[in-house]
């Protein structure tokens, strides 16, 4: 259960989460084609920005993949974020970031400010624009359906322990 996974070492469940802010998905972004840089900034600005608004967390990106040190302030911030939600949350909270690969879309999740169908576009762009592009394969849309359903698990299982 959450409790038996998360309670024992929540310090490093909220450490490990609160890392992913040092590396977003959303920080990470295309130099080209043009059509996927303006639907990366189109999808994915308005969730930092709400990161930076919501939270005190203005996260520096970068184009291609190579790192980009987040500012400290803002990492601190994030952490006293997912520090925030209690054992239950951190279980829901913790499929919803790992999924991602995304923090700042998970919190944004977490608090209801961003709807799931969403969140899920703005977390497969790059695949939807690749297979757009190259075609679909069974096996990876197989894939991704698997892992929309956790994240879509996750999200409605935060709904639920709320409104208990």
């Amino acid at each position: 259960t959450a409790i038996d996974m998360i309670a024992g070492q929540r310090d490093a469940v909220v450490d490990n989460l609160a890392g992913y802010g040092g590396t977003d998905l959303l920080c990470y972004r295309a130099g080209e084609p043009i059509d996927l840089v303006q639907r990366q900034d189109r999808l994915w600005s308005p969730w930092l920005d709400w990161a930076a608004e919501q939270h005190g967390a203005r996260l520096a990106t970068t184009m291609g993949v190579g790192h980009i040190a987040q500012d400290g302030d803002a990492l601190t911030a994030l952490h006293g974020a997912v520090n925030g939600h209690d054992v239950m949350e951190l279980a829901g909270l913790n499929d919803l970031v790992t999924i991602a690969g995304s923090l700042v879309l998970a919190l944004a999740v977490s608090a209801g400010a961003l709807n799931v169908a969403t969140a899920w576009a703005a977390v497969r762009l790059e695949n939807e624009f690749q297979a757009e592009k190259w075609g679909r394969d069974a096996e990876a849309e197989a894939h991704a359906d698997r892992l929309r359903q956790e994240f879509e698990h996750a999200a409605r299982f935060l709904d639920l322990y709320r409104m208990a």
